[in-house]
């Protein structure tokens, strides 16, 4: 789908939820399908760089407000904002290492918050992480069976493979807090 006929949808539903009184709406992320979520996420981000929403993300779910000028956009059912998006092509060599590539104004990092993401990060580490990193997958796939606890220093032997590879150690991190407030 196109984002801006997603950003569309999402501002028909801000328009109704404000017509009833309410300026704001709650997407829950959709958690099985990544590209439907990402399809989401870029339709959001699109509505917050024109202005017209204010968002605030957090784990599971994104709360949206419209901001005065999606207000004056619904009100005067004007859809000029909603309109083509610059293209930005970026021919990229290689990349050593965390980067943002773009303009700079805009970054989305999805480090996911599942065991199922955990494992395909897993897969994208240097073979010789691999093993370690899989190991930690194993003791992560314990906790959340109830096999084992959460301890402190429980995690420690892999303390070396997270701090190489911070998009590792953010989704274990995520996932720990779901875990804890049984978001999973």
């Amino acid at each position: 789908m196109d984002i801006r006929q997603k950003a569309k949808e999402i501002l028909e539903d801000l328009k109704k939820n404000y017509e009833q009184g309410e300026s704001s709406i709650t997407y829950l992320w959709p958690k099985e399908d990544f590209a439907a979520r990402q399809e989401m996420d870029a339709a959001i981000r699109y509505l917050k760089d024109k202005g017209i929403v204010d968002t605030y993300n957090t784990l599971g779910y994104a709360l949206l407000k419209l901001s005065p000028i999606g207000i004056d956009l619904i009100s005067e059912n004007n859809e000029e904002l909603v309109s083509a998006p610059p293209v930005q092509v970026f021919n990229i060599e290689s990349i050593n290492g965390p980067a943002i590539i773009g303009s700079q104004q805009t970054a989305t990092i999805n480090a996911g918050a599942s065991l199922d993401d955990i494992k395909k990060l897993i897969h994208t580490l240097p073979e010789a992480e691999q093993l370690q990193a899989k190991g930690l997958y194993g003791e992560l796939k314990k906790i959340e069976s109830g096999a084992a606890s959460i301890q402190k220093g429980g995690l420690s032997k892999f303390s070396d493979v997270l701090a190489k590879h911070t998009p590792l150690l953010t989704a274990v991190g995520n996932w720990i807090v779901q875990f804890l407030t049984n978001a999973i």
